[in-house]
Order: C-alpha cells, then structure tokens, then sequence
C-alpha cells in the first residue's frame, strides 16, 4: 500500500484530520531496495539499478508532499535482512562463513547504503531499524547498532531501534546492548511483549530502561485480529493502555507509532475499515487521556455518518461494536490458549500445539496459571471438554447475536449506503468466523485428549465427527467466497483460507498412525 500515491494522499489527508505529526515508510527489506548492487553482481544488474532509482524517487515526492503539510518522514526497515534482493545485489554474501567477515559487510553495507540515503533523501527525521534475534556466526548487535549510530549521527538525523526480540534471553541481551548506546538513540516497544492481541498484558519493558527515551507501537491493523476485514473495538483498552503508558513512562515517552497496514497483504488499510474508530481514539487519547469513551465514539460516528448524531443512536452503535472484544477473544482462544496465527487457524496439528503450548505470551491473562489437560485423571479431561464445548457455543451465540442486531440498525439508524455495506459484510464474516475456530478448537482438543490420556470411545467419535464437518465447512466456504468475490476483498480468501482447514482436518485424521 504504501508505494501507491493515492494511498499516500489519503493517509496524509487523515494524518491532518487527526493531528498525526509523523510518517513511518516501514518495508522489511528497505535497505537491500535501496541499496547500489555489488561488483560481483552480473545478473539483471541494470533493472536492480532502475529499481532502486525509481524507489528513491517516489519517496522523493512523499517526502515533499509530507513537508507541505508539516509531517516528518521516516523510513524503518531491518538491519541486516538476509532476503532474495539483497543476495541478487550481493551474490558473494552466502559465501561468508565467519563472524569477522559477516561483520565486516553489514558494517560497511549498512555504512554506505545509510549515507546515500541521508544524502538523497536530506528531509527525512531519521531511522527505525529492526534488529534480527542474535545468532551464531551472524554480526554482533552492538557492531551493527555502532555503525547506524555514527552514520545517523554524523547526517544528523534520529536513530529509532525496535526491541523485536522472541524470548527473554534476546530480550535481556538486547536490553545490555541498549544500555551501551548513547542517551539520543531511542528504543520502540510493542504494547504488549508479543503480537498486539486484545486483552494482553502491557509491555513491561515499558516501565524498564531508565533514561532511555521511548516509542510504543500500537497494531491497529489488526494482524492478530483479523486484518481490519473483522470487527475489533479496542477504545476502553487503549486508553488504559495509554494511561499506564504515560504514568510508568513519563518524559521518557516520546511518542505513539500506529500500523495503519501490513507489507503482506496488500491493498488493505485501516482507513476507512470497520475498526478506524480505534485510531480516532489512539488519535484523541493521545492529547487528552481523560476523555470519556462515549464522547470519542460519538465524534468518530458523527463523522463516518456524515450528520449530527443522536446519543441513542451512538449508544446502540457502540453497545454493537464494543461487544466485538469479547466475542474475538472467546472464538480465537481454548480456555485462554492462543489457536491462531496471525489471525489465521494454525496450518496443522503440531503448530496448533506450539501455540496452545507456548508460554506466557500467548495466554489470555484471565487464565494465567491454567494449563490445558494437565491432570493426570481422564475425567477432568473430560471436563475440560465440556468447557472448551461451552466456550464455543458462546462465542457462535455472539456472533450471531452481532449479526442480528447489524440487521437491525442498518435499517433502523440513517446512515450513508457505503458505511451500511461495510458493516453488513463484516458481520457477514464473524459467523463464519466463529464456525471455522469452533471446528478447529473442538477437533484439536478431542485429537490432543487422545493422545494425553487414552482412544476414548465418545471422544473418538467426537474427533471423527469434527473432521467430517470441518470437510463440509471447506466446501461451504469456499462457495461462500465465490458467491461474495466480487463484495469482499481478496484477501478474505486468505484469511479465511479453505485448504488450510482442510489440511488440517487430514492432519488431525491422522491419528490412528
């Protein structure tokens, strides 16, 4: 999205609106699309070149429009990202096999590539920079941290580094790192210390660091909760969030970074989405944390409705949407254990158990200290069956309540036929939504109770039952998307991806190998 001008002009447009002050131009690979091709680089050398010329000049334009308006450019990618285009314009880097020697590239590719992006690109306020977990053989972070810092000093521009370590050992280790670096480099924190997912815990390290100055990220796209393609009312949470933000982070928090899209999925945008009231609220939180919550909805309502709106009118359409919360947490989890990924059914049995296994990031904190079927008696799994059962009938009931109320207000409540669509497609999904997790969950915790405890008659026929129906779930969906194509955006058909759930409806017949 973010290399199509009519994007651009519409995110600057908002940024306005809503008194943003800076655009992040994030691509994980950035460096490498920016970066001169080798010596050593024979093959399709001159279109690489053009490539990056032509990069350079679009940022160029969004660079000057942003100065127009009063709106800082930045650019984030990774530090040392070992993708396709970086070997094709560095063919000789597989062929390093030491630390020394890897050091010695990124030091001087990072060098170079920074420098002439300073020099070509004089306005932009500086670098957000994420760093690869620390391995073996690889280049030290202090090493490639040292050579952006004096790079970025000496063009004086700003150097941001993303803390996006996976565990607690990379995370202490980056944490020593940091504390090396001079006070001015500044550090970026998710809101939460893995993927956003509604109800986490905050950020600890947010409270941590002393001295350092602080950025907090906040995923309003949704990539852990449904991509903006389903409804997910966050305002209660982020101004508590924000709260607890300002209150540990004081004068160390500098500012609030938001995702308005994701390099993955391409034309999708928090703008104009059925969740674009949580980056009104992220927007007015920012500059009065105490504003009532019903006030910030109203506002936003008043303008997606084009008209003065009635508190009854703005009291029915929030009830609707707040009780999305809970509905994506109950139809995402089993008894407060994460099933998705990214927002999507885990490809198979082994990765729905790494996920429902992992630890602490992945647990609703409602749940803290309850671990699934860890009694060595059969019939407390049995019980926990029932629970799981019982968690997912709520959450089908919640759907369906949702879709039925939509059907109400849409024709209840005056609003424009653009906004009336919109919602009735996205509560069109939450049903099918719900279905499809329902399946999963039930399936995947009748397979891991047999192979915890024993081939339990009922149970066994519960597994079989389940994967029959998942079957019947992957034809209806996928006539389901070819009835809507042309409703829907394309990517619905990703998320909701029919062959994964038949893969793992095979995956999880499996079990009598």
């Amino acid at each position: 999205m973010m290399w199509q001008w009519p994007h651009i002009e519409e995110i600057v447009a908002l940024m306005q609106r809503q008194h943003f002050n800076g655009l992040i131009f994030q691509q994980e690979n950035l460096w490498s699309l920016l970066a001169h091709p080798s010596g050593h680089c024979r093959f399709d050398r001159e279109n690489l070149e053009r490539g990056r010329i032509d990069s350079l000049l679009f940022l160029k334009r969004v660079i000057r429009y942003c100065k127009q308006y009063g709106i800082s450019v930045w650019l984030q990618g990774a530090a040392n990202l070992t993708d396709g285009l970086l070997l094709q314009k560095h063919p000789e880097y597989p062929l390093i096999d030491t630390q020394e020697s890897d050091e010695l590239f990124w030091t001087q590719f990072l060098c170079q590539v920074m420098t002439e992006i300073f020099v070509e690109l004089a306005d932009i306020r500086g670098i957000i920079v994420n760093l690869a977990p620390p391995d073996v053989g690889r280049a030290n972070l202090d090493v490639l941290l040292g050579v952006l810092y004096r790079t970025t000093r000496s063009h004086r521009k700003r150097l941001v580094v993303r803390e996006n370590m996976e565990n607690i050992w990379q995370r202490w280790h980056f944490n020593n790192v940091i504390s090396s670096m001079p006070p001015d480099v500044r550090v970026s924190l998710k809101a939460t210390e893995s993927g956003y997912r509604p109800g986490l815990p905050n950020n600890p390290s947010i409270a941590e660091m002393p001295g350092r100055i602080k950025w907090v990220e906040y995923d309003m796209w949704g990539v852990e909760f449904g991509w903006t393609l389903l409804p997910c009312y966050l305002l209660e949470e982020i101004q508590g969030r924000l709260c607890w933000a300002n209150a540990v982070g004081g004068n160390e928090l500098e500012a609030i970074s938001c995702k308005l899209s994701w390099e993955w999925v391409s034309n999708s945008s928090l703008v104009n989405s059925i969740n674009s009231v949580n980056l009104q609220g992220l927007a007015m939180y920012g500059n009065e944390l105490e504003l009532p919550e019903r006030d910030v909805f109203h506002i936003w309502l008043s303008e997606v409705l084009q008209r003065p709106v009635k508190d009854d009118e703005s009291r029915r359409l929030q009830t609707l949407f707040s009780q999305s919360f809970e509905w994506i947490r109950k139809t995402t989890y089993m008894l407060g254990h994460l099933v998705q990924t990214h927002s999507q059914i885990p490809e198979s049995y082994e990765q729905a158990l790494q996920l429902l296994f992992y630890g602490r990031y992945n647990m609703d904190p409602l749940y803290v200290g309850q671990s699934l079927f860890s009694s060595d008696d059969p019939q407390s799994g049995l019980e926990e069956l029932h629970l799981i059962k019982l968690e997912k009938e709520h959450a089908k009931f919640l759907a369906q309540l949702a879709r039925n109320q939509v059907h109400e207000l849409t024709q209840s409540i005056a609003m424009p036929d653009q906004f009336r669509d919109l919602l009735l497609r996205v509560y069109e999904r939450v049903p099918w939504y719900t279905e499809i997790f329902t399946r999963v969950c039930q399936g995947v915790a009748a397979r891991y109770f047999i192979q915890r405890y024993y081939r339990h008659p009922e149970v066994y026929r519960v597994l079989k039952q389940e994967i029959e129906q998942m079957r019947q779930l992957v034809v209806d969906i996928e006539n389901w998307l070819d009835e809507g194509r042309h409703r829907h955006p394309h990517y619905l058909s990703l998320l909701f991806d029919p062959q994964r759930l038949l893969a793992l409806a095979e995956d999880l017949s499996r079990v009598d190998d």
